[in-house]
């Protein structure tokens, strides 16, 4: 046994108003620094470049409408990220797509910041612990890197998962299980997986948390009111991807267990580029991760508040403090999240994102076990850590927040100038030259648009007509032709992810595709070729683009801009 703090002395008395006054005036003075802090985490989402990951996700988010999923589209993730972009994009008129896009991912910063901030007060009654948990999360270096901020189906699962856990907890706190509160637990958690795959980590620490708690309750009563809605919800919330797999199994599981199980893998073994494969350098990550910066710090606030809960649990002298079922809940959620991440090969630094976010609401968990003593002991640490956690992400939060000054510089804008930018040079391009009546509706589509010089009505957005767009560009940078107003051929709607591994399918696996090859691109081009062909944002990948359009003669032009942007418009026809 280990001596404690209580019989250290008596807490110095503080009257009760002025205790009121100084906790008011810390919590308006947290507040604000909240808002300061979500204000930097919207100003680094929106400056941060457009990456390459973006454009699988925001080409099927806006083409899934016309075309399937999986067997068209190649989107290569369970469904849920593509139906969500696809409902947004609707909602706000189908134009500027990376924007609102990016939109999006601070409102998932919302759900997760207002997540975490209920724990907190649910698990502690206390405003400062909330404002604690906001930090712990914004200032995590990682989370201000990709996994956080670009249109990707990384972070909006955290932020359902942590909003489950608040409804999971808040249903069971009660003399009383909530259903509907598990229900939305369920609900939340579901998503969250067809969201992305390795979320399925959460299933089982909730699904024992629910067949045992509360234990006081006979196993009818649990069953009724606990497992029943929790199942009920997740099943309506695994609907999108239930109905895919039900509908087309077979193309589900080539487009992702078997992509990333097999092309995947062999594309990246072939390359000659630092990579992450083996078990060992997976770990070496991990540890690069885990032990740094707000992560660590987050780590050791649930190492302090469960140690002085072993305090509190013997009246001065320290044992194991009591594991409550919450905290043997996430303790569980972090095992698990921390051995998902682990399955992935290659290794990024987003796969190692799930159990972080648990750190936390561990240390709130913690600190919920603590006497009005230990507590006041625990905010001093507590605040030590925080104003550290602040300090690791200091400079990452600086240039989010010195972007808001600059909103022609953030990514989405950007990408939209691009597009019109892409726009204005085709309208200015001598008329293009397509085939007669006997061609294809789609064909004379386009060529109706060509002579009369047309191109997709910018003020609706309207870019598709069924699956006969108006104008096609040829491109592994579909953003930027959606954002010009033109259609993408759905065998490169998966960007550079399908193109790229084309030749590495499995042959059995090849009838669930529509692909094209670097290989064969010419002869996929020459039977319907693109109005206009975009380079300059994949490397090598674009060869075979550009060997096509000179091929073909044509002209290429330089896209005004930060970015190398070619442009190559089909040639007028010959008099």
């Amino acid at each position: 046994m280990i001596s404690g703090f209580s019989h250290a002395g008596d807490a110095p008395h503080i009257s009760a108003p002025r205790a009121r006054r100084a906790e008011q005036a810390s919590a308006v003075a947290g507040y604000a620094l909240i808002a300061l802090l979500l204000m930097a985490v919207f100003g680094r989402i929106m400056s941060y470049p457009l990456q390459h990951d973006e454009q699988i996700h925001i080409a099927a988010g806006a083409m899934v409408a016309d075309y399937s999923l999986y067997r068209e589209l190649g989107y290569n993730h369970l469904p849920n990220l593509a139906l969500f972009l696809s409902g947004l994009f609707k909602l706000t008129g189908g134009e500027n797509y990376l924007l609102v896009g990016r939109f999006a991912v601070f409102g998932w910063w919302i759900v997760a910041c207002g997540a975490i901030a209920l724990i907190a007060r649910r698990a502690t009654g206390s405003r400062l612990l909330s404002i604690f948990a906001i930090i712990m999360l914004v200032s995590n270096t990682l989370f201000l890197g990709q996994p956080g901020l670009l249109v990707t189906n990384s972070f909006a699962p955290m932020s359902l998962a942590l909003l489950g856990t608040y409804f999971f907890l808040s249903g069971l706190d009660a003399p009383a299980p909530r259903p509907s509160r598990i229900a939305a637990a369920g609900l939340c958690i579901a998503l969250a997986i067809g969201f992305r795959v390795s979320y399925v980590f959460l299933v089982p620490p909730f699904v024992a948390a629910a067949l045992f708690v509360p234990a006081r309750l006979p196993f009818v009563s649990r069953a009724r009111s606990v497992m029943l809605p929790f199942a009920l919800a997740g099943v309506i919330g695994m609907l999108p991807t239930l109905v895919y797999f039900v509908s087309d199994p077979q193309s589900l599981f080539a487009h992702t267990v078997s992509y990333f199980t097999g092309p995947h893998q062999s594309y990246w073994q072939t390359l000659d580029v630092p990579k992450v494969m083996s078990l060992a350098g997976k770990v070496q990550l991990a540890e690069q991760i885990w032990f740094s910066g707000a992560t660590l710090l987050a780590a050791v606030a649930a190492g302090i508040t469960l140690a002085l809960a072993g305090f509190a649990a013997r009246g001065g002298d320290w044992s194991l403090p009591a594991m409550s079922w919450p905290i043997r809940m996430v303790l569980g959620l972090i095992l698990f999240g921390a051995l998902v991440s682990f399955v992935p090969t290659p290794a990024f630094a987003q796969y190692y994102a799930p159990p972080i976010i648990f750190l936390t609401v561990l240390a709130l968990l913690g600190f919920g076990l603590l006497d009005d003593w230990r507590r006041r002991i625990a905010v001093v640490l507590l605040t030590v850590i925080a104003v550290l956690s602040l300090a690791s992400g200091a400079t990452r939060l600086g240039q989010g927040l010195a972007a808001l000054a600059s909103p022609v510089k953030w990514a989405g804008v950007q990408a939209h100038m691009t597009g019109v930018r892409i726009a204005t040079l085709l309208e200015r391009a001598p008329a293009r030259a397509f085939p007669g009546k006997a061609e294809s509706p789609c064909r004379t589509r386009k060529a109706l648009d060509s002579v009369s010089g047309a191109l997709p009505d910018r003020k609706t957005g309207s870019h598709f007509f069924g699956k006969c767009s108006r104008a096609r560009a040829a491109t592994l940078s579909p953003i930027l032709a959606l954002e010009a107003g033109l259609s993408v051929y759905p065998e490169l709607a998966a960007g550079p992810f399908q193109y790229r591994v084309a030749d590495l399918i499995p042959v059995a696996d090849r009838r669930y595709y529509r692909i094209v090859s670097p290989g064969g691109l010419g002869a996929f081009l020459a039977q319907d070729p693109p109005v206009a062909i975009i380079t300059g944002q994949e490397g090598e990948l674009d060869a075979a683009f550009e060997t096509f359009a000179r091929s073909r003669s044509y002209p290429v032009l330089e896209v005004p801009g930060d970015d190398p942007v070619r442009l190559f418009v089909q040639p007028a026809p010959r008099p």
